[in-house]
């Protein structure tokens, strides 16, 4: 009950973020804010690519403290209510600051450049920028492990000496050589466990978070790994990415159409200040309209990285013991309403694994 409630609240405050943040943005657009605004900034930035920054700076303030109370509530209120959190609230708000200062970062140019081919070859924007945007989360996935993770974890080598040669001839067994085998130093930020196969090519990393080695001993930690490792050796990295990245650029497809279509409608140009918003209106509906497809896809790989472990070290048990280690742990419905299921969830739940695997070590004996 105690996991259902908390994530029941989880799910409506996440929920309500996100048509808080879309209805907003109509309301503004139907009140003629955008066009108040867009006057305002080119009144003062002679430069187009300025001004159009200016105005997305604006627009994305004013967005961010509309719904920085959600935001205070859903990552800060509740995890220290429900006992997953210890931070303090200037902790909280350091890793947000440091969050919004690399998503600014990384998507910033992402953006100049949007609006760039929006001026140059107007509808047909989507066609290089979904090549490039394609490149860009590949070069992300690669360096993520090395420049990103260290920003908010300590990273060490796993101290257990066995328990690290023991993962690393887990993995060397099945053909994956990797850069390291790194403890995450998440129990200074929360209390969930987990662990993760991060990076690509040479930064390739097993990553085991410090309260996961709390609750698990090391034959779960190993089933857990091999789950893992089964992600890399289905080839569910390169899969997410390469379908992910065919889904994106269908979306970008639909998003050049609908923009443009929503543009004109209301009287603007798609280059217009005023039309902005607008992108962002069109936008939301399609990401929830694509959400629960890439988390059945999610889903089915989580299930194929738990028949590989199974398979790989005979020992369904430990598997099934860890996963609902984790899950009691992270607070998981081990059994949610289908419909969430579906749409929200991108892992199965505890129960629905625990049964394939239970199916799988009848297959394996």
């Amino acid at each position: 009950m105690h996991a259902k409630q908390y994530q029941r609240v989880k799910l409506a405050a996440t929920f309500t973020k996100s048509v808080l943040v879309w209805a907003a943005v109509v309301v503004f657009v139907a009140l003629g804010g955008n066009e108040i605004l867009a006057d305002a900034v080119e009144a003062r930035v002679a430069s187009d690519y300025l001004a159009a920054a200016s105005y997305v700076l604006v627009v994305w303030l004013a967005l961010s403290a509309l719904t920085f109370p959600l935001e205070f509530f859903v990552d800060f209120h509740l995890e220290r209510r429900y006992g997953l959190s210890e931070q303090t609230f200037g902790r909280w708000f350091l890793d947000e600051t440091k969050s919004v200062a690399i998503a600014v970062a990384l998507f910033a140019p992402l953006a100049a450049l949007w609006f760039h081919l929006l001026r140059t070859i107007d509808i047909y924007w989507f066609l290089p920028f979904g090549g490039v945007h394609f490149l860009f989360t590949v070069v992300l996935a690669q360096l993520a492990p090395t420049l990103l993770l260290p920003l908010f974890y300590d990273l060490s080598p796993l101290e257990d000496e066995g328990l690290r040669e023991r993962l690393r001839r887990l993995a060397e067994r099945h053909g994956l050589r990797v850069e390291s085998i790194s403890t995450i130093g998440m129990s200074k930020r929360t209390k969930k466990a987990n662990a993760a196969f991060a990076g690509l090519g040479a930064t390739k990393r097993l990553l085991v978070g410090d309260t996961l080695l709390e609750i698990c001993d090391d034959d779960e930690i190993e089933a857990a790994a091999a789950h893992e490792i089964g992600h890399y050796k289905n080839g569910h990295i390169v899969k997410l990415l390469v379908i992910g990245g065919a889904a994106q650029f269908a979306l970008f497809l639909a998003l050049a159409l609908l923009y443009d279509l929503a543009a004109t409608r209301l009287g603007y140009a798609p280059t217009d200040l005023a039309a902005i918003p607008l992108f962002l209106v069109v936008a939301a509906p399609l990401f929830a309209l694509l959400k629960p497809a890439m988390n059945a896809l999610s889903r089915r790989f989580e299930y194929e990285a738990d028949r590989f472990a199974a398979r790989a070290l005979r020992n369904s048990s430990a598997l099934v013991s860890a996963l609902k280690k984790i899950s009691d742990r992270n607070l998981g419905d081990p059994s949610p309403h289908p419909f969430v299921e579906w749409y929200f969830y991108s892992h199965p739940s505890i129960t629905k694994r625990a049964r394939r695997v239970a199916k799988e070590a009848k297959w394996a004996s």
